[in-house]
């Protein structure tokens, strides 16, 4: 009780004390010297407001973490889990592709386990066309894809900023589908090419099962598909096309079985598609016309070309 009164009674003297100083300050002839501590006096209350009002708002403002979408990982920082960005993979019609690197040991799911320093894929994403609560739903909903056949995001972090999106994938050294059959070795033998389109149907057939067989890719093409540890096709990006806001040109005509100005995603687009990669699997050509699509030339004279 002693205690109690005695802060009351500081703080009673601290009030009179104010009030004095305030009156001596607006006298005719006041001194410098009191000026400066009525003047000190204030600025220490005002600093206090200032520091409360910064704090109340860091509580706010909630910090952007990097989500798991499987297995029990805590959520962290993102510069905390990955090491930044060694180097470009490339430009998509929906995302940038980077290589980086693990700096924390995580379980991506039940079964799969990644340790520090293993290499990854962070797609930096343009702009995404749904609210946040919306985003994380569909990006769990893509996260429950994983497969040995399926390259499904493990990994996501939300930004309100332009360009701040970022999804994180396993990372494939051998490169896509696309670089194999064009890069510099060129030499894709049958076997191979056998794999790759039996793993790519394995991985599509997953995903039109997922959501009550509702869910489909939206952009399948050479460039998407890449080699898993057993050396089958693997089928990536399929959760980028239906969140994401479409370009003008949306991907290659020829993996559509619609003009270049649809924005449907479907699963009888996805066979169609999927059709045009195992073309691409027979020629070894690239259905990329070189100076872009004109509308002068068909399927067929691009297969017999």
């Amino acid at each position: 009780m002693s205690m109690i009164y005695d802060n009351w009674e500081r703080l009673v003297a601290a009030v009179l004390k104010r009030e004095d100083i305030r009156q001596l300050c607006h006298l005719p002839s006041r001194s410098p010297s009191i000026c400066s501590e009525s003047l000190d006096f204030s600025a220490s209350f005002q600093s206090s407001d200032v520091q409360l009002q910064e704090r109340n708002s860091s509580l706010q403002k909630p910090v952007s973490r990097v989500v798991f979408l499987g297995g029990s990982s805590p959520d962290f920082l993102l510069k905390d889990i990955v090491k930044g960005f060694h180097g470009h993979l490339g430009d998509g019609i929906f995302s940038t592709s980077y290589i980086s690197e693990l700096l924390q040991d995580v379980e991506v799911s039940d079964q799969e386990f990644l340790v520090s320093g293993t290499k990854v894929v962070i797609k930096v994403l343009s702009e995404v066309k749904m609210p946040e609560e919306e985003f994380k739903q569909q990006m769990k909903i893509f996260g429950n894809c994983r497969h040995e056949n399926v390259a499904a995001p493990f990994a996501y972090y939300f930004s309100n900023k332009p360009n701040g999106n970022r999804v994180i994938y396993d990372y494939h050294s051998q490169g896509s589908v696309s670089d194999m059959l064009r890069g510099k070795s060129r030499n894709v033998n049958w076997e191979t090419r056998l794999r790759i389109a039996i793993g790519a149907a394995r991985g599509v057939a997953h995903i039109h099962a997922q959501s009550g067989g509702k869910l489909a890719h939206g952009n399948i093409k050479a460039s998407n598909i890449f080699l898993n540890s057993k050396q089958y096709g693997c089928v990536s990006d399929f959760s980028l096309a239906g969140i994401m806001v479409p370009p003008r040109r949306q991907g290659n005509p020829w993996y559509h079985a619609s003009p270049y100005n649809s924005k449907s995603i479907s699963q009888e687009n996805d066979v169609y598609s999927f059709g045009n990669l195992l073309l691409e699997l027979l020629t070894g050509k690239s259905s990329m016309e070189p100076h872009g699509y004109e509308g002068d030339w068909d399927l067929e004279t691009w297969v017999f070309s």
